[in-house]
């Protein structure tokens, strides 16, 4: 049975449950709060008053109910017996009931949809503040940064504005991404842009990858304040870095995306609307 048959068997079944659980409790409050006993009289069906059983009014016609009901009702009392009851009958309110019953679900779904949202406004009140950066073009190399500092790294002792030389591993050879002729040739940390790649077995970029990994933490949280543009999200704004990860803060968007790092603009993903 596909998805949308079982969907229809649900609804049908809910409202069936609905309809016998709504008549059930209707007759259990009838019986338990309305249902009482009274003098006996009746009415007849064109007529616009009560009659006492027996009275001659009543040959062609004559339905039987309550003395206290029929004098709440709008019928008057017959001039030829009084109207006066005999015997007595059972009377009951179903109608007073079902209202009840449609008073008490709509009080606990208010109830229901005022619990949900004091719970949304604590939960809300509890998360964390989404913040929009904004870059800052004069970012400079941390200082004081001890003896964790490598010593004559020429990545940290580099001026900013001077990409990293591409350092390829031994008796490897470094595989450089084919960009197309309409892109800008200047990219992340001279690393060409590019959103395309032709089609091969083996990701052509692996070892750019790998190099960018293995840079220290301090040089890779240089590029934060980096503004970037995304094919779907527009543009923004990275607000934190790690060794796997990269934040981004598009402003079009409330919350934070995450890409994977350097996967996003290695391959084209962010792209970066200036260079550092």
């Amino acid at each position: 049975m596909s998805n949308k048959s079982w969907t229809v068997v649900k609804i049908i079944v809910i409202s069936l449950l609905s309809i016998g659980l709504t008549i059930l409790f209707t007759i259990i409050i009838n019986d338990a709060v309305f249902k009482h006993t009274e003098g006996l009289v009746y009415r007849t069906e064109t007529g616009n008053r009560y009659h006492s059983p027996g009275c001659g009014y009543l040959w062609n016609s004559a339905i039987p109910m309550g003395y206290e009901q029929a004098k709440a009702s709008s019928l008057k009392v017959c001039s030829r017996c009084g109207s006066s009851p005999k015997g007595t009958i059972e009377v009951n309110d179903f109608g007073t009931s079902f209202c009840i019953i449609l008073i008490a679900v709509a009080a606990i779904t208010l109830l229901v949809l005022w619990i949900k949202s004091l719970t949304h406004k604590e939960n809300t009140s509890t998360a964390p503040t989404t913040f929009k950066c904004v870059p800052n073009t004069s970012v400079e190399a941390p200082k004081n940064l001890g003896s964790s500092r490598p010593q004559n790294n020429p990545h940290l002792d580099r001026p900013l504005h001077q990409p990293p030389q591409t350092i390829p591993r031994e008796n490897s050879t470094l595989i450089q991404p084919k960009p197309r002729l309409s892109l800008p040739q200047n990219g992340f940390w001279g690393i060409p842009i590019v959103d395309e790649y032709e089609k091969s077995p083996n990701d052509p970029n692996i070892e750019i990858k790998n190099n960018l990994r293995e840079y220290p933490l301090e040089l890779i949280r240089r590029i934060i304040g980096l503004r970037l543009t995304h094919k779907k999200y527009g543009n923004g704004t990275i607000v934190d870095i790690s060794k796997k990860y990269i934040w981004v803060q598009f402003d079009d968007f409330e919350k934070i995306k995450t890409f994977v790092y350097p996967d996003g603009i290695v391959d084209g993903y962010l792209i970066p609307i200036k260079r550092l």
